[in-house]
């Protein structure tokens, strides 16, 4: 990965680098790069974060914060405000997302007669994620879910987040009818046939069904 940025750097005049994130692999390779050839970085927000005092140090941790970035180009005012708050107030520039530059201005299907569960399960980076009673609680709001839909009658489709370490939901919806599980879809598709979207973390998908 090293080789193959360095080479990259070298075969094209690259004049600024925009990254999603600061802590991942491949943008730390290109980030001491950057540096190193004197390129500046702007840090682009990707998703809706938990914008309190109390989840800084865990912001500043996943990279969501431009310690290494020249720019944060945030969505709006909140997460600017939010930057400002926490000392980045010469970083932030409120630009939007280019991500959903698609979704203006919506145009609406006709919506189909099922709801849509979006998930995304207990991870193995966070010390409250792995207890068990976390874990219980994650499927039992699943299981929840699963039979008010049944005495509504209405179609569940869970679209399991991405990851590729989700947990598996087989055993739950196993022995069900009207219900269907998808891992790898377009959500935003899913999003605007849906009557009802419902998330249980806190995730984009709930500012992409108001935006649908």
């Amino acid at each position: 990965e090293i080789i193959i940025a360095k080479k990259i750097f070298l075969d094209n005049n690259i004049s600024h680098i925009v990254i999603w994130s600061e802590i991942g692999f491949n943008e730390q390779i290109i980030i001491g790069l950057a540096k190193k050839n004197g390129i500046g970085i702007s840090l682009l927000q990707h998703g809706m974060y938990y914008e309190t005092h109390e989840a800084l140090k865990y912001n500043l941790f996943n990279g969501i914060l431009p310690e290494h970035s020249k720019n944060f180009l945030t969505w709006g005012k909140i997460t600017k405000n939010y930057a400002e708050d926490n000392n980045f107030s010469e970083k932030a520039v409120n630009l939007g997302s280019p991500l959903y530059d698609q979704l203006f201005p919506s145009t609406l299907p006709e919506n189909e007669e099922f709801i849509l569960l979006t998930t995304t399960s207990p991870t193995k980076d966070i010390v409250t994620d792995l207890k068990v009673e976390t874990n219980e609680k994650y499927e039992n709001t699943i299981r929840e879910i699963i039979g008010i839909c049944k005495n509504l009658n209405k179609k569940l489709i869970i679209k399991m987040h991405p990851f590729q370490n989700e947990l598996n939901l087989e055993h739950i919806i196993k022995n069900e009818n009207n219900l269907e599980m998808i891992k790898n879809a377009d959500t935003i598709k899913l999003i605007k046939k849906a009557m009802v979207v419902i998330s249980i973390d806190l995730s984009t998908t709930l500012l992409e069904a108001i935006i649908c």
